[in-house]
């Protein structure tokens, strides 16, 4: 089985070309085969070269000088100082597809001329930037049309900002007619009187809780007088019961029927209904009528304190109304000062830089024809080299024909 499979296989057999480098080097081309070529070809180079740069002088002296004409445009604020009136983006395309194409329909219409006016937004900025490129005797079409589209854009924002002026103005006004209010001499005496006159009602008031407070001590001391009465009145009214008692007990032993013990009993029932009036009067009435004096008095004590609180906060309040009158008119007219600062410098649309043409041209003849110069060269040196290459072609067509001959 080994032996067939050995029997099968084909050899592989390479052909001596493949071993060989079929590349030839007689095709590459140096830097000194090149170097030859444009030296045998300098003719043709500088014939070349010659021709581009005389078109591009030719071109340059029948250009007419250009100049830039720009103008910087700062676009107002609402009162914040910081919100654009329009968006910057809204702004741009707005005067793109509307104020260029109306200034410059008008000035066509009498010119007859077409200039290409472009908007532009300096990066990070909130400015517009008109720019245009005419002739030094263009001047003053340009500089005109340009002016009439800053007009346009700030006769539009101009009545944005006066109503913005407007707001910020009525507030001023506010603010005047408070400091105008706080500095009324005859206004403030009235209002301080008004405060004077609580504090001078506070304190009656405090005065007549004060009498009433004598009252009721009077009337309690009156009350204890009189009970220090009644106890001895009391004391000696049970003196004379026990007496009499004694001498009606002494009366009856004798005859009982005598006028004296008639006499002594009538006595003796009028002393028990007197001590009875009196100790009803010591254990209910009295009591409570000091009872009641005393929560009295208690009830004009807590009220006297707090009395004298709200004398004191109207105390208070009089010294501090001409304090607060006077920070009131420092903090109004800081605002007022800073409206006013706020109204003179509110930002408005207006031109940082007015129409002006630029100094210096915009295409400067040299560089134009600088430019030719370096396209000179290197369309001289492919006119060069291919010249080159077309010779080599021709004399190895002629050599391989002289050959076959």
């Amino acid at each position: 089985m080994t032996d067939k499979q050995e029997d099968s296989v084909t050899p592989i057999i390479i052909d001596p070309r493949m071993l060989q480098n079929t590349y030839n080097y007689d095709d590459e081309m140096s830097l000194v085969d090149l170097w030859l070529t444009l030296v045998k070809q300098k003719k043709v180079f500088f014939s070349v070269f010659l021709i581009i740069v005389g078109v591009g002088l030719i071109f340059a002296l029948t250009q007419p000088t250009l100049y830039e004409y720009s103008t910087v445009i700062e676009i107002g604020t609402k009162a914040d100082k910081v919100t654009l009136i329009q968006p910057i983006e809204t702004l741009k395309s707005e005067v793109t597809s509307a104020y260029i194409n109306q200034a410059l329909h008008e000035y066509f219409n009498k010119n007859k001329n077409i200039i290409d006016i472009a908007v532009e937004n300096p990066k990070g900025t909130d400015l517009l930037l008109l720019k245009s490129t005419g002739t030094k005797d263009q001047s003053d079409l340009h500089i005109s049309i340009q002016n009439n589209i800053l007009q346009k854009l700030i006769s539009k924002h101009h009545a944005t900002s006066e109503a913005i002026k407007k707001g910020l103005y009525n507030q001023r006004l506010t603010l005047s007619n408070k400091i105008e209010d706080l500095e009324n001499e005859k206004l403030f005496a009235s209002k301080k009187l008004e405060v004077e006159n609580t504090l001078a009602e506070k304190q009656r008031t405090l005065s007549k809780l004060q009498e009433n407070k004598l009252h009721l001590d009077n009337a309690l001391a009156r009350l204890e007088s009189l009970h220090k009465l009644l106890q001895k009145q009391y004391k000696t009214d049970t003196n004379n019961l026990k007496s009499a008692i004694e001498n009606q007990r002494i009366a009856a032993q004798g005859n009982p029927d005598t006028p004296l013990l008639v006499l002594l009993t009538s006595e003796l029932q009028q002393y028990r209904t007197h001590i009875a009036a009196l100790e009803e009067r010591l254990s209910t009435k009295t009591p409570a009528q000091e009872e009641e004096i005393k929560l009295k008095i208690a009830d004009n004590l807590r009220a006297q304190e707090n009395q004298r609180i709200e004398i004191q906060q109207a105390k208070y309040a009089v010294e501090k109304l001409d304090v607060d009158r006077k920070r009131q008119l420092a903090a109004l007219k800081t605002k007022k000062t800073i409206l006013d600062d706020d109204i003179n410098a509110l930002p408005i649309t207006h031109a940082i830089i007015p129409p002006t043409r630029s100094f210096k041209p915009t295409n400067s003849k040299l560089m134009i024809i600088a430019v030719f110069a370096v396209l000179g060269i290197f369309i001289a040196l492919f006119a060069a080299l291919l010249s080159g290459f077309l010779t080599n072609i021709k004399n190895d067509k002629g050599t391989y024909t002289s050959s076959s001959t």
